[in-house]
C-alpha cells in the first residue's frame, strides 16, 4: 500500500508529518509533533479506521528504511517511533503497536521511554549510534492540558 494513495487530506497530513520526521532527527517532541492530530483521529474516530491505520504503517515503513539508510545522526526516541508505526495496530505485528502507546508516548512526549534497557532492545542493539534517550520536559503536562482540552476540567 501506498500511504500517498488516495491523494486526499489525510495523505496530506501524512505527507506533513514525513518531511517534519525528516528535517528533526535529532529532536525527537518536533519530529513527532504532527503526529499528535492524525493519532487522536484514528483513536476517536472510528470512519476509515482501518484504511488510514494501513496507510500510516506504509508511512511507517518508509521513515524507518529512510532513516536507516542514513540521513545523518538520529535520536532513539525517533527511530523507535518509526519503528513502531509500521506496526501500528497490526495485530501480526511483534510486537504490535496500539493507537493508544503510541497516543501517549506522543502526547507525553516520551516520558515513557525514561527506563528503557537499551541494552535488551533489538532496535537500540542494531543502531548503536543513535543519540541517547533525551528526556521528556514537560510531557506529562502536555498530557494534562491535551486531555483538558479533549475532554474538559475534571477539577472544577
Amino acid at each position: 500500500m501506498d500511504w500517498r494513495q488516495p491523494s486526499d487530506e489525510f495523505g496530506r497530513r501524512l505527507a506533513v508529518a514525513r518531511k517534519t520526521v525528516l528535517a528533526n532527527t535529532t529532536d525527537p517532541w518536533r519530529a513527532v509533533e504532527p503526529f499528535e492530530p492524525i493519532l487522536a483521529e484514528l483513536r476517536y474516530v472510528a470512519t476509515a479506521r482501518e484504511e488510514k491505520l494501513a496507510r500510516l504503517r506504509s508511512l511507517g515503513r518508509q521513515l524507518f528504511a529512510e532513516i536507516r539508510s542514513g540521513c545523518g545522526p538520529i535520536a532513539m526516541e525517533v527511530r523507535h517511533y518509526c519503528w513502531h508505526l509500521q506496526h501500528l495496530g497490526d495485530p501480526t505485528g511483534s510486537p504490535a503497536s496500539s493507537l493508544i502507546d503510541m497516543l501517549m508516548v506522543t502526547l507525553t512526549r516520551f516520558a515513557h521511554y525514561e527506563g528503557h534497557e537499551v541494552e535488551r532492545c533489538f532496535i537500540c542493539a542494531e543502531f548503536r549510534e543513535d543519540l541517547p534517550f533525551q528526556g521528556s520536559p514537560g510531557g506529562r503536562d502536555h498530557l494534562r492540558e491535551w486531555l483538558k482540552r479533549r475532554f474538559g476540567d475534571d477539577d472544577e
